[in-house]
């Protein structure tokens, strides 16, 4: 982690420098993306069955939350899934996230229900304006359908 986080972030120098960018800009934006990683190590102190100490069920329970609690965090950080995120959607994917660090099972269906409420709105929200686009293109782009009859027009014509 100390490739990413400011002010070593060797890594970030390295892409810097190859892009052309602002190194504290890079490094804050991979930080961003990364904080699902940072949240590992504390996953491992609410919830033992990821270190294998709870049995077979357990550490398959701790993983079943573990992988959509990570998900979750990654998604609601980027701020993308199916298109951008609200603000309401990122807010309920990073604390439905955060609900499954700790091992309680009221708190891990708390945050499975905020994750599957965000994804499953955003995912239809996604789906309806992807069939307003497809049904709508005359209406959602008039000009740029007049702008193509314009230019077959004149391709005709040549």
């Amino acid at each position: 982690m100390a490739a990413l986080t400011p002010p070593v972030a060797l890594s970030c120098y390295a892409a810097a420098s190859v892009a052309g960018a602002d190194v504290t800009r890079l490094s804050l934006i991979a930080v961003k993306l990364a904080l699902a990683g940072f949240l590992i190590p504390y996953m491992f102190v609410y919830n033992h069955g990821l270190l294998l100490m709870t049995g077979p069920l357990g550490a398959l329970y701790a993983l079943s939350t573990a992988v959509p609690g990570f998900v979750a965090m990654a998604i609601g950080v980027s701020g993308w899934f199916y298109g951008n995120l609200t603000i309401w959607r990122r807010a309920l994917l990073i604390t439905g996230a955060v609900l499954l660090i700790w091992g309680g099972i009221a708190t891990d269906l708390m945050g499975l229900a905020m994750i599957g409420a965000s994804c499953l709105s955003q995912f239809y929200y996604f789906k309806n304006q992807s069939k307003l686009t497809k049904n709508d293109s005359v209406v959602l782009a008039d000009g740029m359908i007049k702008k193509v009859h314009e230019f077959k027009k004149l391709e005709s014509e040549d």
